[in-house]
């Protein structure tokens, strides 16, 4: 099992590792968490990137499980979303073709949160032209074989090398904004956007939810300290090219533990 968080149009990097799983599951019955992508999205507006978020009300106080959430009924949330989405969008070259997918979502009424992800995540899916099950926990799920329920967050900027550079609207005001959401990659992508979202994944993979792999940075730093370790009663400078031979090693021992995971993973 695979285990997501519910997600208002979700980011880029969750749709790449959504799609990429054969029975993806999301988590409902966990204790609602605030400032998060289960009620709010990151698009690119004329003043730059900005969140849409959709109003809520934890019927239970602090105790309210995600599936309990309710859209509070007094914002006229859809309306500012739709009109953001449309000041943004209708310049870029594939907002015509698939801006009537998300007018169910705006038009339509919904009481619960996670009611409102489902939609837009199923128009996400027709959007990309990809059928798959919108799976939920039936109850809280302590451990999981993939937990990626913290893996993707507002709060956490994204690593900008993981992420090819594409087309976005207002590029020559605003630097390439990576991971926002997915209805950024497919109203300036169109169809390309399933194949991006397919290559990202393997890069992903090396760096979201794969045991093996999230610690790399860590592994590093750790040869690394233990080079400078073995060097440190030494003698001054004679012993610096030794030092630099010892960080060359601990390089390629990364390198080398890098490749065999990604071959493992095609």
């Amino acid at each position: 099992m695979t285990l997501f968080t519910t997600a208002y149009f979700p980011s880029i990097s969750y749709m790449a590792r959504f799609l990429s799983e054969d029975e993806p599951v999301i988590e409902v019955w966990e204790t609602y968490h605030k400032q998060t992508y289960r009620n709010r999205c990151r698009v690119m507006t004329a003043n730059g990137v900005e969140s849409l978020s959709v109003p809520v009300v934890k019927v239970n106080g602090n105790h309210t499980m995600t599936k309990d959430m309710v859209i509070s009924p007094v914002e006229p949330w859809q309306h500012i979303h739709s009109r953001c989405l449309e000041s943004a969008y209708k310049a870029a070259p594939y907002f015509d073709h698939y801006y009537d997918y998300l007018r169910p979502i705006f038009d339509g009424r919904f009481e619960r949160l996670i009611d409102l992800n489902d939609a837009a995540l199923q128009a996400v899916l027709k959007m990309l032209k990809v059928k798959k099950d919108i799976v939920h926990t039936t109850d809280y799920v302590r451990e999981a074989d993939c937990d990626l329920r913290e893996a993707f967050c507002p709060k956490k900027q994204a690593d900008a090398t993981l992420f090819p550079k594409y087309y976005q609207v207002f590029s020559e005001k605003f630097p390439f904004a990576p991971d926002l959401s997915v209805l950024d990659l497919i109203f300036n992508e169109g169809p390309e956007a399933i194949g991006y979202l397919s290559t990202l994944n393997s890069k992903l993979f090396l760096r979201i939810g794969n045991p093996d792999m999230i610690d790399i940075h860590q592994l590093l730093l750790q040869d690394l300290a233990a080079s400078l370790d073995v060097v440190e009663g030494e003698v001054g400078v004679k012993e610096l090219p030794r030092l630099h031979l010892l960080v060359d090693d601990a390089i390629h021992h990364v390198a080398d533990f890098l490749l065999v995971r990604v071959l493992e993973a095609m």
